[in-house]
């Protein structure tokens, strides 16, 4: 396996959980924003 196999995938892991992680935090945050306005 070539170092920049290793990157490549490192590169990619970060950059799919880091979106995953968006995805689910701006999810959230509209749950949050639901529950808030329906509340007004």
């Amino acid at each position: 396996m070539l170092p920049y196999d290793v990157v490549g995938w490192y590169e990619y892991a970060i950059t799919f959980s880091l979106f995953k992680m968006e995805e689910i935090r701006s999810i959230n945050q509209g749950n949050f924003c639901n529950e808030v306005f329906s509340h007004d």
